[in-house]
């Protein structure tokens, strides 16, 4: 099938977003969504590694993992180019230039044509439905306008860990599993928000290991393990989990749309409990709700029931997860690669989305 034209209209869609305004855009003191994405680089390019998420953490510090943040080092070299005064440490604080606003979104748009679209392009490519399908797979996925106007309209990079976990799945369909692993840590390792999928991979791999061996998880677990000691050989573990899990934040989001947000205005459980017992509450919860899809991938490890239930495990994780982010609503777009789709269904799941 001939992609040139579906890859071309995406960007298209891609480049139309960028032309809007963003989230606070000339809002003084912390601006907003671009702010944070160039104090990033400013911080990675202007510190040590040791200093990384430590700088200033109270004005958008760092709070992904260490991928993401060598992500923000390398891009910034792009925004450098045109525009050397966008990441210059501290004298570029509130900076908002057209110039360095025009290379963020191009940075954006560059890494979806270097992850997002070629993984999605992979995983077609293994699947046997009609051209038809593949198509609108292509398109509700690569062009989903959840996706276009959370990382097109303000800055955000979700494509590349959601392109590296499409990747992870099109290895599982080749029977890849350790390359599937690989793949899926660097998801990980990027944002963390992709742990939501960990509950179904990991009962999947499980499954599998019943007729493959204990060889098979050895493989697997020194994939993930070596992989993710290698990421963060450089930093300190402690601070940077800190960073990434803020219990202290709360149950809940101003802008999700999670259980605990909408139960809220009739139960105040935030004014009831402590944080900590907030937060095993939603850990139970989510236990409960994942484990019937997760038990049906461990009894039966196939990569289409697995394409159900990380789908499930990821609108579960959303809905019932302790101070989850509104961008985690994200995750669940794998729904959109599942076999036998219904294309009215999946048309009406991203709209409500």
């Amino acid at each position: 099938m001939d992609w040139v034209l579906p890859v071309i209209c995406s960007l298209i869609l891609r480049s139309g977003v960028g032309l809007y305004p963003y989230s606070g855009e000339r809002a003084f003191p912390v601006y907003g969504d671009f702010e944070a994405q160039r104090h990033w680089m400013e911080v990675t390019r202007g510190k040590p590694i040791s200093e990384w998420y430590t700088y200033d953490v109270s004005y958008w510090g760092l709070d992904y993992p260490p991928l993401s943040a060598f992500h923000a080092y390398v891009t910034s070299f792009l925004i450098e180019a045109v525009d050397p005064a966008a990441v210059v440490l501290v004298e570029s604080l509130g900076y908002e230039e057209e110039g360095s606003r025009a290379a963020m979104r191009a940075s954006v748009i560059l890494w979806d044509m270097l992850v997002l679209i070629p993984a999605v392009l992979w995983f077609l490519s293994k699947r046997r439905i009609s051209d038809s399908k593949k198509l609108r797979t292509f398109y509700y996925l690569a062009s989903s306008p959840a996706l276009l106007l959370v990382d097109h309209g303000h800055f955000q990079y979700n494509g590349v860990s959601l392109g590296l976990f499409v990747a992870a799945l099109a290895s599982v369909v080749s029977e890849r599993d350790v390359l599937g692993s690989f793949l899926f840590t660097l998801s990980v390792n990027f944002k963390h928000l992709t742990l939501y999928y960990v509950p179904a991979l990991a009962c999947y791999c499980l499954g599998r290991s019943r007729t493959k061996g204990l060889g098979y998880l050895a493989r697997l677990t020194l994939t993930i393990l070596g992989t993710t000691c290698l990421i963060w050989a450089m930093f300190d573990a402690r601070v940077v989990l800190g960073r990434m899990f803020p219990v202290d934040r709360g149950l809940f989001g101003d802008k999700v749309a999670n259980v605990w947000c909408s139960i809220d205005p009739a139960i105040k459980l935030r004014f009831i409990f402590e944080k900590s017992t907030l937060f095993k509450l939603c850990g139970a919860c989510t236990l409960v709700a994942v484990l019937p899809s997760c038990f049906m991938v461990w009894k039966y490890p196939r990569p289409e029931v697995l394409l159900r239930v990380v789908s499930i495990c990821s609108l579960a994780c959303y809905l019932l997860g302790y101070h989850v982010h509104e961008k985690q609503i994200l995750l669940p777009l794998v729904n959109l690669l599942k076999p036998g789709y219904d294309v009215l269904t999946n048309a009406l799941f991203i709209i409500v989305k």
